[in-house]
């Protein structure tokens, strides 16, 4: 069952789907902006990372619309351009991804054979926040595959030293990252201190993370993008708790537009005053579902 299908049931007539597909993406901001200031403790609910300039294994190439890839739990992104290697068949740079779901995503090339190898590697380091959301949450920098790392050890030491290798990025504004990529200025940063900044809508980082042993991370609110098609159970990364207010949120929209309509047109009286009731009922029901939860929060 998809939205649209949820909708209907709600609101008893088909709405225009584009107006619908508007009204669910405002849906899913308000669900979250919501939920987060009941309780903020739930933003990491709607948190995601996003590696910056990953790699992976490929288990299963696929005849799909183009060429389904299997590579488990890959964090890519729809719009996301990587290279493959080690398939033979489909080895090739700047491979468009798009179709993406948790262990999948379609590389936009013809589908001949499954060779069932392959690497992956997304070349890019900056992390274009179009493509994921203004909201960061945490920027971080540190070694691949470690958690900590032996700075020193003398094995006839009876103490050794030990830190951690995964950093938190404090930010700093564009104008300061000229200087602190200065080796001979006071505000030069390691990897220890490092910072991040915005510039041309992307995330960067200093000192700059290499991809290969040095990689970066930017943690942030994610808010799925949906469409009148969209089906809930396709939202992976959205708390199945919450899905059932997005349609129910659209469809007050749906009602609250006819309505508006209805009044500046002088259409059907009597219908307009069965879907004012509808709106209001649908809307006690959404706030009752936060009034709730402000309780438990």
């Amino acid at each position: 069952m998809t939205f649209k299908d949820q909708v209907i049931d709600l609101i008893s007539f088909t709405p225009n789907e584009t107006k619908l597909t508007q009204y669910l993406k405002n849906a899913v901001n308000d669900v979250i902006n919501k939920i987060i200031s009941l309780d903020p403790g739930k933003k990491d609910l709607f948190v995601r990372k996003y590696t910056a300039n990953p790699t992976g294994s490929i288990t299963i190439f696929a005849s799909g619309a183009n060429t389904t890839v299997t590579s488990a739990t890959h964090g890519l992104l729809n719009g996301d351009i990587v290279n493959i290697t080690g398939s033979t068949a489909y080895d090739a740079e700047d491979l468009t991804v798009s179709s993406v779901t948790e262990n999948t995503f379609d590389i936009i090339t013809a589908y001949t054979m499954n060779p069932a190898t392959g690497t992956w590697v997304r070349p890019n380091i900056d992390v274009d926040i179009s493509k994921i959301s203004k909201e960061i949450v945490a920027v971080t920098i540190g070694h691949e595959g470690l958690s900590w790392e032996q700075s020193e050890l003398n094995w006839g030491d009876t103490t050794a030293e030990w830190y951690p290798t995964t950093y938190e990025c404090v930010p700093i504004s564009p104008a300061g990252a000229s200087l602190s990529k200065n080796a001979g200025s006071l505000h030069y940063r390691t990897i220890s201190d490092a910072a991040w900044y915005l510039e041309d809508n992307k995330v960067k980082v200093v000192p700059v993370p290499d991809g290969v042993d040095v990689k970066m991370e930017v943690f942030y609110v994610d808010y799925p993008v949906v469409a009148h098609d969209t089906e809930p159970s396709n939202l992976i990364y959205f708390p199945q708790q919450y899905v059932q207010l997005i349609p129910l949120n659209a469809a007050i929209s749906i009602l609250q537009d006819n309505l508006s309509t209805a009044l500046n047109t002088n259409e059907d009286i009597e219908l307009s005053q069965i879907q004012m009731g509808q709106h209001t009922k649908l809307k006690a029901e959404y706030n009752e579902a936060f009034a709730l939860m402000g309780q438990k929060a």
